[in-house]
């Protein structure tokens, strides 16, 4: 039998959606001047009344705080992220189903993964007027490499050059043809890394008028001319007043996160467009002892598991089943998925085909070590912060206790969370991770990976997702499948879900968006904005 330990520190307290958020409600009149003709000007607003209007406005508005900046690499605050995602771009961002594109990018060339040269699209402008370059996508690829956002994703990165004023140069420590994916980071002007809101490339910028900040369309963006929205206005609202706000109309677009119970409970006539991001949810086990030191008990947990009332009913709709451990679609990871399904009946037959069975008859099972009937109880860990994590856990080990597995949930504080990992004290622990979005499993599944806190000492993972990120199209989808059935049939760990967040806005307001984890505000050009 392969001996893997996988451990995560993956359990992740979401930061409050409202923690950013400046005080007060900011009900603001615009300045009288107009702008350009084209694209089609947003409608005036209705008259505010004194005491506040309950019919909303006629303009587009997010939320927005004035104390932080926008810069997008140092110090982005999540309440300014949505205005952000439009002022800045990226090499490339990627779509729904986490397939890249290029943006800033002309062209680039890779023979094996480890260096590529990406060529820079020609008559980039940044809102200042000045020329984007090579030297500035140099510069901000490094400012993130040293940045709290953005380091993690880049720390295979050996080196990044400008090799001339349109092409740029990165080196690798090892192959990655799904490199891409990691480069939506957003550029920003050479030298105004601590500048609180520097020159971006995006479609919007940021204007003052007045006492009114708004995102102002960019003349020079390449599709200026399609824009569904001349202006983007800036609204300021505490977490008091701002589920009020996008009730009543006066903020159009705001992100949920069903997961978060401390986010702002958004209701009313709302169009939810749900997107998958690469916070995964699953179960990790100690393997070294006990009952999951066998494959077969790890595997038989992902058929206990009741994946559908987990994600629709403990998460109000704000995650995606996962049988794998990535969140794109693809014909290999549903040939991977398909093995299995929530049926506690396979779980008795792999039980029984195990000789696990309630030999005293106490209630509780026992698993046979040799020809000796063992008695066990499964510890089971889980971080007590997040109440939508510990409910799934719970959930969990009900099923397992229907099934006379005997087993007690222990809710932790994260600090004896994280030292009970560290400690190695559980048979079995309920975390989650932020992949990146290459779904590069290394962290978790390599002998020296930093959330390897088991000690995992078997280089067959290690081959296997190396082999994935090195594989050009051709052979990605078989070293895809490869890999997953590796994981599904050892189980290091068991996968149960990716969550999701939520675009809302008011029915029939907007039309054509596609959201990704990449960027809500990527295919505006394709949006269809209707105020009534």
């Amino acid at each position: 039998m392969r001996k893997r330990i996988v451990k995560a520190i993956g359990i992740l307290l979401c930061a409050a959606v409202v923690a950013g958020l400046l005080g007060g409600c900011s009900l603001f009149k615009l300045p009288g001047e107009g702008d350009s003709a084209s694209p089609t000007p947003t409608p005036v607003p209705s008259s505010f009344l004194p005491g506040g209007a309950t019919g909303g406005d006629t303009i587009f508005s997010i939320n927005y705080s004035s104390l932080y900046g926008l810069n997008p690499i140092n110090g982005l605050k999540k309440v300014n992220e949505l205005a952000a995602s439009v002022v800045y771009e990226g090499l490339f961002a990627y779509d729904e189903n986490f397939d890249y594109y290029p943006v800033l990018c002309e062209s680039y060339y890779t023979e094996d993964g480890t260096y590529y040269t990406i060529k820079i699209k020609s008559g980039i402008t940044f809102h200042d007027g000045s020329p984007l370059t090579a030297y500035d996508v140099h510069y901000s690829i490094n400012q993130a490499r040293r940045s709290s956002l953005y380091s993690g994703r880049f720390s295979e990165i050996y080196g990044v050059s400008a090799i001339d004023s349109e092409t740029i140069a990165i080196s690798l420590t090892k192959a990655n043809m799904l490199f891409p994916l990691l480069l939506d980071v957003p550029i920003i002007k050479e030298g105004t890394g601590d500048e609180k809101n520097p020159p971006g490339t995006g479609p919007y910028m940021l204007e003052r008028e007045q006492e009114t900040s708004f995102l102002k369309a960019y003349e020079g963006w390449h599709g200026y001319d399609k824009l569904p929205l001349k202006r983007i206005y800036l609204q300021e609202f505490d977490a008091e007043t701002i589920v009020g706000a996008y009730e009543e109309g006066y903020v159009d677009l705001v992100i949920s996160d069903p997961n978060d119970p401390t986010a702002p409970a958004f209701s009313g006539n709302s169009e939810s467009r749900y997107y998958s991001t690469t916070y995964l949810q699953y179960i990790g086990f100690n393997m070294k002892r006990g009952f999951f030191s066998s494959s077969n008990m790890r595997r038989a947990l992902s058929y206990l598991i009741d994946r559908t009332y987990i994600v629709e009913t403990i998460m109000s709709g704000g995650g995606e089943e996962a049988f794998v451990p990535t969140a794109k679609k693809t014909p290999a990871v549903e040939s991977v998925a398909s093995q299995f399904s929530h049926s506690p009946e396979i779980v008795k037959e792999m039980l029984g085909a195990a000789a696990v069975s309630d030999y005293d008859n106490d209630g509780w099972v026992e698993y046979m070590s040799g020809n000796v009937p063992v008695k066990f109880t499964v510890k089971f860990i889980v971080n007590k912060d997040n109440p939508v994590k510990l409910a799934a856990a719970e959930n969990i080990a009900k099923a397992m206790r229907e099934l006379q597995i005997n087993v007690e949930l222990h809710k932790l504080s994260w600090e004896d969370y994280v030292s009970a990992l560290e400690r190695g004290d559980f048979d079995m622990y309920y975390a989650e991770v932020k992949l990146t979005a290459d779904f590069d499993l290394s962290k978790l599944l390599f002998r020296n990976g930093e959330l390897n806190y088991g000690g995992i000492n078997d280089s067959a993972y290690e081959i296997l997702i190396n082999a994935y990120l090195s594989a050009d199209e051709s052979l990605r989808e078989t070293a895809a499948e490869a890999l997953y059935n590796d994981i599904a049939s050892t189980a290091p760990i068991v996968p149960i879900a990716f969550r999701r967040q939520a675009m809302l806005t008011k029915r029939g307001v907007v039309t054509g968006a596609r959201p990704s984890a990449s960027g809500v505000f990527n295919d505006i050009a394709a949006w269809t904005v209707d105020l009534g």
